[in-house]
């Protein structure tokens, strides 16, 4: 659990958390403010999940997330609630255990496809849900509420 503000997550590997709710996560995001670099969370029973205040800023970059999720379609490789911006760029985020590769109730979430190198696509289902898909900018993936 990080309650600090302004963390950077650097050069990590998370795997194997899990506890009796299924609500085992490699981080969970408290404070405000999170960079997460060049990290790889793997087989646990939720990536990263955090969120719940809109002045926070989430950065993920050059990232894999792997078979996450507890199985049960609640959990999922990336979960963040009410956070102002979420940005996910660089990453490879697949094969999640049935929840969705990438959650987020961000004001502005935005999963820009640049090259192959950024293997994640923003698409629906089981992609990168939004609340508001309406909002969606296909060709930049980039998501307003």
């Amino acid at each position: 659990m990080i309650t600090g503000n302004n963390t950077t997550v650097e050069n990590i590997e998370f795997t194997g958390a899990a506890v009796p709710d299924n609500n085992g996560v490699g981080i969970r995001q408290e404070g405000i403010n999170l960079t997460v670099r060049n990290c790889y969370f793997h087989d646990n029973q939720e990536g990263i999940l955090g969120g719940d205040n809109p002045t926070s800023t989430v950065l993920i970059e050059f990232t894999e997330f792997a078979r996450n999720g507890a199985g049960d379609g609640f959990s999922h490789n990336i979960y963040f609630t009410h956070i102002g911006t979420f940005i996910f760029r660089y990453n490879y985020s697949h094969n999640s255990n049935i929840g969705h590769l990438v959650k987020s109730r961000a004001a502005l979430a935005s999963c820009p496809r640049v090259s192959q190198s950024n293997q994640f696509a923003c698409t629906m289902p089981g992609g990168c849900q939004v609340p508001s898909p309406a909002g969606r900018t296909e060709g930049a993936s980039v998501f307003g509420q």
